[in-house]
């Protein structure tokens, strides 16, 4: 009997092996990829978004089979050139008031692309430090919640005194964050490439 006819989408066995995903996911996904377990390697893949793939050992790198390893690197890979994608994406311009010109403007968008590129230098799947210039410690990676981005981003506020220029980093936040969390969390199934 093949594991694929017992293993089925939300079926109690299926169901309880993936709660054992938060606790051991590289093994859960190994086990559901040497079986080819769809149902499995899907929802465990969202647990390995911060996996370092250069860490896996080679026995299990050979039990998860190529396939299942490229997917892995897809997910994680994809996920970081969006950060980065995201990222650079400066808060727009307002019209010039008395108070705020051009070369204020400018500041903030120096300020927005210092900290987006210490958020994304070199990064990898796995923890990374960022210290922000007069701002607090940050750990980012490819599993960041959208509310450690927002707290990152909107830390540039504390040295707008433009109130435009606020409104224009907040807007940017904002749809920084929901692109965010669009991203794909999980491999694909195979059943979704083929649709």
């Amino acid at each position: 009997v093949s594991l694929n006819r017992i293993f089925l989408p939300h079926q109690p066995l299926t169901e309880q092996l993936i709660r054992h995903a938060p606790i051991r996911p590289i093994e859960v996904y190994a086990l559901a990829a040497e079986h080819k377990l769809e149902a499995v390697a899907v929802p465990t893949s969202s647990y390995l978004l911060s996996y370092q793939l250069n860490t896996l050992p080679d026995e299990v790198a050979v039990q998860i089979g190529a396939n299942y390893l490229r997917r892995l690197h897809i997910l994680q890979s994809s996920r970081m050139a969006a950060l980065k994608r995201i990222l650079c994406a400066v808060p727009e311009f307002h019209d010039p008031t008395d108070s705020c010109g051009l070369s204020e403007q400018k500041s903030m968008h120096s300020a927005w692309t210092l900290a987006a590129a210490r958020l994304t230098w070199d990064a990898d799947p796995g923890m990374y430090d960022v210290s922000l210039t007069d701002m607090v410690l940050y750990s980012f990676d490819i599993d960041t919640p959208p509310s450690s981005l927002r707290g990152a981003m909107l830390s540039i506020a504390a040295n707008l005194s433009c109130v435009e220029c606020k409104k224009a980093l907040l807007a940017r936040v904002s749809t920084m964050l929901k692109t965010w969390s669009l991203l794909d969390v999980s491999i694909w199934s195979t059943h979704d490439l083929f649709r």
